[in-house]
């Protein structure tokens, strides 16, 4: 009987699979994959190794390897193959900038933070980059890495026998480039998954001797185990996504740094600040019925200058021009600066007592962003409120510390 093959890539629409020997579907329009019985994963297309951010450990399409992985663990026949990707560049944004970096250099990365996210055993495995050739049916297959894995080789390169394709897990791994449909029938043949095989009859089943009883209850038990622990370690990688998006505010600027301070300040202020329109004029403006936050938002590399204050007690009179109707005492200058982030927190300096002076002196507040993300995680444990958050905000003068909340 014909063995009923699905290809999983990027698009779904890689033209090297095309034609009725296999179904194609997209990472993200993945099909069961105990409809069929063999999956292959193609993880080879440029365009999958790309992030629009500045981060070399995650990719745009990282909940489709959260979603797939689930598919993984609890299919219960299908036969699975992983096809790597060969040593093409990751792309990403630095400072709006595009950037690239080979997956040689950042092999770490790649196993432990992004192809673990698809099947967490891939953290474990360790590639190493080295250009071979295996030799399949007269046919040469390229591959960019191998795998120090030697114990579980299935497949090895010309000569230099690097282990090319693993079995772990049940799963077959692989870093042969597979660049035709053709090839891909060939490397599944040398796999021995083609190999015709009787079927078990549908009477089989009923069939119950030894410890049978006991062995299934024993996996019943366990699968079931094993998915709500998967479920667990899947809502609490969501979480720490968002924790570390919300961290970004310690090394990020310009538009980046904009939109993650607006997150914290309509969380802890319980507003809503989408109708915000940015006129090129002040980067930040709160309205609340006690105090209306006008400020700027800076991501320097440098400690705190003068010129920042100076351009947040622009901001200040020049709002106080244009609405003579407001109250000196309701306007409330901000500072919220990300100063040094080019240096690790605890190797920044400290904000100079100079500037400190000089934003008392304009009754203005510096409010470093890493204090900004301890005033969150004080607001999420309930340990100040809305009213609290806001009464600082008014009344300090010069550089807000954690400490100004604790009376």
């Amino acid at each position: 009987m014909k063995k009923a093959i699905q290809v999983v890539t990027y698009s779904g629409k890689d033209v090297k699979y095309n034609g009725n020997v296999v179904k194609q579907n997209s990472l993200h329009d993945i099909q069961s994959l105990d409809e069929f019985d063999i999956n292959v994963i193609d993880l080879s297309a440029n365009t999958l190794w790309e992030y629009e951010w500045d981060s070399t450990a995650t990719i745009n399409s990282i909940s489709d390897f959260i979603s797939v992985s689930e598919m993984i663990t609890s299919r219960k026949k299908s036969k699975l193959v992983i096809l790597y990707p060969q040593n093409v560049g990751f792309g990403y944004k630095r400072n709006g900038k595009a950037q690239c970096v080979e997956l040689k250099n950042m092999l770490n990365s790649l196993s432990k933070k992004i192809l673990a996210k698809l099947f967490q055993p891939l953290s474990n495995i360790e590639l190493v980059y080295e250009n071979t050739r295996t030799a399949l049916q007269a046919e040469e297959f390229l591959a960019s890495f191998y795998f120090k894995n030697e114990d579980e080789a299935l497949l090895t390169s010309v000569s230099s026998n690097k282990p090319t394709a693993i079995m772990v897990k049940n799963v077959v791994l692989s870093t042969l480039c597979v660049d035709n449909i053709e090839k891909l029938i060939i490397l599944l043949n040398e796999l021995g998954l083609l190999e015709e095989k009787q079927e078990v009859p549908e009477w089989f089943s009923e069939i119950s001797m030894f410890d049978d009883t006991d062995q299934k209850e024993i996996i019943q038990e366990s699968a079931e185990k094993i998915e709500l622990e998967q479920k667990k370690i899947n809502q609490a990688q969501v979480i720490l996504d968002k924790n570390n998006r919300l961290k970004s505010v310690l090394y990020t600027t310009g538009n980046e740094l904009v939109e993650l301070v607006f997150e914290i300040f309509e969380e802890i202020l319980e507003c809503d600040l989408s109708g915000f329109v940015d006129l090129k004029k002040e980067d930040l403006l709160i309205e609340t019925e006690e105090v209306i936050f006008i400020g700027e938002i800076k991501g320097v590399n440098s400690n705190v200058k003068s010129t920042n204050i100076s351009q947040v007690d622009t901001h200040y009179h020049d709002y106080l021009e244009t609405h003579p109707e407001v109250e000196e005492n309701k306007l409330k200058a901000l500072l919220i600066i990300n100063h040094q982030k080019n240096k690790a927190i605890k190797e920044r300096e400290p904000v100079m007592e100079q500037q400190i002076n000089l934003a008392k002196r304009n009754s203005s507040l510096i409010v470093e962003t890493l204090t900004l993300l301890k005033v969150l995680e004080l607001y999420r444990n309930n340990k100040v409120t809305k009213e609290k958050i806001i009464s600082v905000f008014k009344k300090r003068e010069g550089l807000l510390t954690v400490n100004d909340f604790s009376d």
